[in-house]
């Protein structure tokens, strides 16, 4: 149903889309790091993300790209924000929270109309 985020795209190209459409305020939530001026120094290549950043970057880049192609840009990041009943939180603090698994099922079922509680 889903086309996988190209393991090839580099992080900077995913850091770059995801604070242009969602802010590095969210980009930050997302990435599970405190200060939001450090997207901004990630895109100047001034320092790299971690490990464990980067997996979340990318999991939220492949749920961010399903959202938009199924349902837009502000169903995407209202999607990400709001509280949501499978997750019982926001997706994007379950992304933070490691729950990648589960976020990306969240949004395949809300994607197919066929999410339940």
């Amino acid at each position: 149903m889903r086309d996988e985020t190209n393991p090839l795209l580099g992080i900077p190209s995913i850091i770059q889309e995801l604070s242009t459409e969602i802010g590095d305020t969210l980009l930050s939530v997302l990435a599970g790091i405190r200060d939001s001026n450090l997207p901004r120094e990630w895109r100047e290549g001034v320092v790299d993300p971690t490990e464990d950043e980067e997996v979340r970057m990318r999991l939220a880049y492949q749920v961010w790209r399903d959202l938009v192609d199924a349902e837009g840009p502000d169903t995407a990041r209202l999607w990400l924000v709001g509280r949501n009943p499978v997750l019982e939180q926001p997706p994007a603090i379950a992304i933070r929270e490691d729950r990648l698994a589960e976020v990306r099922a969240a949004a395949d079922g809300f994607i197919a109309g066929t999410w339940s509680l």
